[in-house]
């Protein structure tokens, strides 16, 4: 399965995080249940989205695979099924919280393991930033051309140039 685009995968768990934020404030004073289930959703939501960001800044890999994106989310899912067991006197709490537990295991395990294959893979060098180089960098400065050695004809003095060093005459006559 092909990994996410990274802004797509970092808006839908902003949405999220303030859907189940909206349902647990609406719920204050209320209803325990929309309470524990809004914000107990936010907070796994909202450290996923602080980690993948802090990531980023650091120019880390954030892809994920999608087996890896199952597994968080099916892990969300029974923790969401851990927080409505609570809601209800914890009853069938372990329902809820042993899947939660173990599928939150695995995420992470594979999640750390996806991420050091990604930023152990060696780099791709693309051609781009080698063109820029190339056309930033200064010309080369072309070389002079030389100047034969010419014998004087006032003093036969060996020199460079049209005139001589040693009599001051002009070499042309």
């Amino acid at each position: 399965m092909k990994a996410l685009k990274d802004k797509t995968l970092d808006l839908l768990l902003v949405l999220f995080a303030a859907l189940f934020l909206m349902v647990g404030v609406t719920s204050l004073g209320e209803d325990a249940f929309g309470v524990l289930l809004g914000f107990g959703t936010v907070i796994p939501l909202a450290a996923v989205y602080f980690w993948r960001k802090r990531r980023e800044a650091l120019g880390l890999s954030v892809k994920i695979g999608g087996l890896t994106l199952v597994l968080f989310l099916m892990a969300l899912l029974f923790w969401v099924v851990c927080l409505t067991a609570l809601a209800d006197g914890g009853q069938d709490l372990p329902y809820g919280l042993v899947p939660a537990l173990i599928l939150g295991a695995a995420y992470v395990v594979r999640r750390r393991r996806e991420l050091r294959r990604a930023d152990a893979a060696p780099k791709p060098v693309s051609a781009r930033p080698a063109q820029a180089a190339e056309e930033s960098a200064p010309a080369p400065s072309p070389k002079p051309a030389a100047v034969p050695v010419t014998v004087c004809p006032h003093c036969g003095a060996p020199g460079k140039g049209d005139i001589c060093e040693y009599c001051g005459m002009s070499k042309k006559a």
